[in-house]
């Protein structure tokens, strides 16, 4: 699995968090375009019991607003696939070493 997509790892976590709450839905039938309402035909109990598996599987938070706006699949892939982490920018670097510099100077002035 190492060569997984954050997306299809996300895919997979959705999979198995449905499974838990509607396992007669097959897998293939969990697609990203799938609506969740209109497609799987999931009520809004059964959408928050599927975010609630997913937070835990994905060890994230997932705020109320974002569920709410959440309508397929691919829109709970897009909330728990694991973005790519970058590096910071020197300028970032450096205005953080500014930063602390300043905070050092005014704490060593009283």
């Amino acid at each position: 699995m190492e060569d997984a997509q954050p997306q299809d790892l996300a895919l997979a976590r959705i999979r198995v968090a449905l499974d838990e709450i509607a396992p007669e839905i097959p897998d293939a039938e969990i697609v990203p375009q799938a609506r969740l309402i209109d497609d799987l035909h999931l009520d809004e109990v059964s959408v928050w019991a599927l975010v609630t598996n997913l937070e835990m599987l994905a060890k994230k938070h997932i705020a109320d607003a974002l569920i709410h706006q959440a309508h397929t699949v691919n829109d709970l892939i897009e909330l728990i696939a694991d973005k790519p982490i970058h590096a910071p920018k020197e300028e970032e670097v450096h205005d953080v070493a500014s930063a602390m510099a300043d905070l050092a100077t005014l704490f060593n002035q009283r």
